[in-house]
């Protein structure tokens, strides 16, 4: 008499084999390189998708030689590459208070791959340190000069500076009140793209303020939003300027 048992094992085993090729995920579960293929999800602080991201799959030697594509509904995308070494980046547009703004967005793994294929997912923060190759920080940067016209000199690191979120921040999240020192004396960096309410004191007495090149008067707080670009000052940014009396 003739066992079916064994032909049945290895038919289920083959199936489940399959499919886990399929889902081209590893044993942790989490997906795998396809060969030839950049694949990856772009999601928010909050773990949310993030539909119309610019997936762009750049060479390493060659300018301009990439490759781009815009993550779907469910945050995903998927770039057939040729041979050759790509790194990956993403870039967000948003319109945000009257102003079109482009950020870059975070990668998980900002490494180097070729044709064996990579997975490369991306989170867009509002702040922190961008990682090599590339540079700075994700948040803006506030700039503040001292009235002209005023003798008292006092020490720019001292002054304390409270930014309160008037609305929504860039991303749509509530943001949190901030309270800054400036680390070289002139600015304060990587804050949260928004718009912000901000007050200022030094050794306790608070300082007037108003927005950079303006002919508004000082007063004891100033709303602002970023710049894209500030004139040819700088990108994502604002200038404020502070009196002591």
């Amino acid at each position: 008499m003739k066992s079916f048992i064994t032909p049945i094992i290895i038919i289920a085993l083959a199936a489940i084999a399959c499919k886990k090729d399929d889902n081209k995920e590893g044993d942790n579960g989490n997906p795998q390189p396809q060969k030839g293929y950049v694949t990856g999800k772009v999601v928010n602080a909050a773990g949310k998708p993030v539909k119309g991201v610019t997936i762009i799959i750049d060479h390493s030697i060659f300018w301009n030689s990439n490759i781009s594509t815009s993550t779907k509904d469910d945050g995903t995308y998927s770039v057939k590459i040729p041979v050759g070494s790509w790194y990956a980046y993403a870039e967000i547009t948003v319109d945000y208070n009257g102003r079109k703004f482009k950020m870059d967005l975070h990668p998980d793994n900002s490494d180097g791959f070729g044709g064996e294929g990579a997975v490369r997912n991306f989170t867009w923060k509002l702040s922190g340190e961008r990682p090599d190759p590339t540079l700075g920080n994700y948040g803006g940067v506030v700039e503040f000069n001292q009235t002209v016209g005023e003798f008292e000199v006092i020490e720019e690191r001292d002054i304390v500076w409270t930014f309160t979120p008037s609305g929504p921040l860039i991303d749509g999240s509530a943001g949190k009140v901030l309270t800054l020192k400036s680390a070289n004396g002139n600015d304060l960096r990587d804050v949260p793209i928004g718009r912000y309410k901000v007050t200022a004191t030094f050794e306790g007495k608070a300082l007037k303020l108003r927005k950079w090149r303006t002919q508004d008067a000082f007063g004891a707080d100033v709303t602002f939003d970023f710049y894209p670009t500030f004139e040819s000052f700088c990108n994502n940014c604002q200038i404020l300027e502070y009196k002591i009396k």
